[in-house]
């Protein structure tokens, strides 16, 4: 059964019957504008097969279909018709220089219209397949939402317009605290600018003398970077629940360096479908003991934990950086080893 179908304009119902097809524009059942330029009979709704149709009978020109959403749009061209298969449908047309539309509600539609979220790819296995359907996914809320609901708002009027400027002030709700000026004023400041000063004050103290040890200090560790590997890794191997703490013990080859010399970190996180780490946390560890660093043979061996801080796969690995109080970040000299 094809049910009913109500036509809305300006507020307006019109309810077609399956017997006689409603007209619609100069003339007809539903009166459009008086416009010169409008068919005196542009659209026509009609039933026929169990659906009903949304035909253009007109020579020139041309009307769009789409949802209330955007989740879709059509160009419905003269001669051209289109099935009234959803719940609601947006009609819109341009006839010389004003813009017109109307709705048509359907009690009875074919279908309804659902969305694919991303998350519902979560359980696709193969990396390349989900990385098609994310990228089908992403461009088809693009092409049926974000861009006709765009284009849609320079109607200027109704619920076009109403429709993309609920969706601008619900993204500047969420992300504008993200992106405004001032955190980013912030973050520059805090993360960059105060220690930057700090760092050039201690540096410049007692004549430069700070400034010129670290340069030795760097000289001397890239020279004897090429000694420093990562040896055995132990793993607490119990089973730890979300919340709970994993300890782990490492023992690193420093060579001709002291423990002081480096920084040994632990980095964790959730594990992806390629076995990579995500959303990583960084945790340093303490030094257990040493062995000294007799003929340019140094060990140590450093302890500490790690936090199952989410559910699903968590894993980790290690690295061996650059430690001194000078630098900015122990990336800077652009020495890691990894385990």
């Amino acid at each position: 059964m094809s049910g009913s179908v109500t036509i809305d304009f300006c507020g307006e119902l019109f309810h077609p019957t399956p017997e006689e097809p409603l007209t619609i524009g100069r003339v007809g059942d539903v009166v459009i504008d008086d416009n010169p330029f409008l068919h005196r009979t542009f659209l026509t709704v009609s039933e026929e097969s169990g659906l009903w149709w949304l035909s253009n009978v007109g020579s020139v020109l041309t009307a769009t279909v789409g949802d209330p959403d955007g989740r879709f749009q059509a160009w419905l061209a003269p001669g051209a018709r289109i099935p009234l298969a959803m719940e609601r449908f947006r009609v819109w047309f341009t006839a010389g220089p004003t813009t017109y539309d109307f709705d048509i509600i359907v009690d009875s539609p074919a279908f309804t219209v659902g969305t694919v979220g991303l998350d519902d790819m979560e359980d696709v296995d193969d990396e390349e397949e989900r990385d098609r359907l994310e990228a089908d996914a992403l461009f088809d809320l693009l092409e049926r939402q974000v861009v006709p609901l765009f284009f849609d708002r320079r109607r200027g009027q109704g619920s076009g317009r109403r429709g993309w400027l609920r969706r601008v002030k619900h993204d500047l709700a969420s992300l504008g605290p993200e992106v405004v000026a001032s955190r980013m004023v912030r973050d520059y400041v805090t993360d960059l600018y105060e220690p930057t000063a700090t760092t050039a004050d201690d540096l410049g103290a007692s004549g430069r003398a700070p400034a010129r040890e670290l340069a030795a200090w760097k000289v001397r560790v890239i020279e004897a970077w090429a000694g420093v590997k990562v040896g055995e890794v132990v793993v607490d191997e119990d089973p730890a629940g979300l919340g709970q703490h994993r300890s782990v013990k490492v023992s690193v080859e420093l060579g001709s360096l002291a423990p002081d010399d480096v920084a040994v970190q632990l980095v964790h996180g959730s594990v992806g479908q390629g076995d990579e780490l995500a959303d990583v946390t960084v945790t340093d560890l303490e030094l257990a003991g040493d062995t000294g660093s007799s003929g340019g043979n140094g060990s140590a061996t450093f302890t500490g934990s790690v936090e199952c801080a989410r559910p699903g796969r968590y894993g980790f690995t290690v690295r061996v950086a650059p430690s001194h109080p000078g630098l900015s970040t122990p990336l800077e000299m652009g020495r890691l080893t990894w385990a």
